[in-house]
């Protein structure tokens, strides 16, 4: 359940694990184009895997299914999937676009970058 949780902002880092012997010896120019189509790529994936993950819970809502001994439901655990694989896919797409008009990937310190440019300048604006 952590690690399920934790794909969003895994996706928004793009950290996810990857070798790169080929991509690495290309030009720059080609290894932006396919960064982008990765994380395009990696999106309509997601969205496809949050589809059947729905369609899941539903079926197994209805059988009933639970665990052995405890008896707790799994639907919600599909549910719980669903929803941060489409939040994970919302990262990706999102990480396109800023890659796509930046020419960077988000990191981490992107955002204390636009959180400080903000503060700056709501600080000039009340000066």
């Amino acid at each position: 359940m952590v690690a399920l949780c934790a794909l969003p902002v895994v996706t928004m880092f793009n950290g996810h694990i990857k070798v790169d012997l080929i991509v690495a010896r290309l030009p720059q120019k080609h290894q932006d184009i396919l960064t982008y189509i990765n994380l395009m790529i990696c999106g309509v994936i997601m969205v496809i895997m949050s589809y059947y993950h729905v369609g899941k819970a539903g079926r197994v809502q209805q059988l009933g299914t639970t665990t052995g001994s405890l008896s707790i439901p799994f639907y919600p655990v599909y549910y719980l999937i669903a929803v941060m694989v489409m939040v994970s896919a919302i990262c990706a797409f999102y990480n396109a676009v800023h890659f796509f008009i930046t020419g960077v990937t988000i990191n981490p310190d992107t955002f204390y970058e636009i959180k400080s440019r903000h503060k700056k300048r709501k600080e000039g604006a009340v000066q």
